[in-house]
């Protein structure tokens, strides 16, 4: 019995369920440079944590008919996409940021993980929410103008800084990202 669930992985972790690679949704097929797609590979990271790792860690019911169908199958048949789910995962990491609560029972509480839920939750909601709608020094103006050079400077260097800051986060936190 041992031998067929070791075949079964091996086949699940080469088609289905490949874990080695991350798949950067945030870029069109084209050449990036390696700044651009370390970035989006970290945050790509941190959305699959959040709407398919914690979204199934989170105890509420599947919603949907296809939600249960999903949670039905041999985990070696699940793809993750299927199960992926943003409302879930902020709604689990919601529930842990509450750990270090003076409410929460004592053997319950886990201040480490409250603040590392609390990171990944708000450089989540930036990338997803803050960062999209920030001012990009590419495009014009209100008033229809290209910024000028100085400005196209000063913007794109703030938004670097600001794109460093969010990943030292979670570098910061990363020994956090297991569920």
């Amino acid at each position: 019995m041992r031998y067929l669930s070791d075949v079964v992985s091996w086949i699940a972790f080469r088609t289905t369920r490949r874990y080695n690679i991350i798949k950067l949704r945030g870029l069109e097929p084209n050449y990036w440079d390696k700044d651009t797609m370390l970035l989006q590979a970290i945050m790509q990271l941190i959305v699959d944590f959040v709407e398919v790792e914690c979204a199934l860690m989170s105890r509420e019911e599947p919603a949907t008919r296809r939600e249960r169908l999903i949670g039905l199958l041999p985990w070696a048949l699940r793809v993750d996409e299927w199960s992926r789910n943003a409302a879930r995962g902020v709604v689990y990491l919601q529930e842990q940021t509450t750990l270090d609560d003076v409410n929460t029972p004592e053997n319950y509480r886990n201040p480490p993980q409250a603040r590392a839920a609390r990171e990944i939750l708000a450089v989540y909601r930036w990338w997803k929410e803050v960062r999209p709608n920030r001012l990009n020094p590419f495009v014009e103006d209100d008033y229809g103008k290209m910024f000028t050079a100085k400005k196209f400077m000063k913007m794109s260097s703030q938004n670097n800084k600001e794109d460093a800051k969010m990943m030292k986060r979670i570098i910061d936190i990363r020994e956090y990202l297991w569920t």
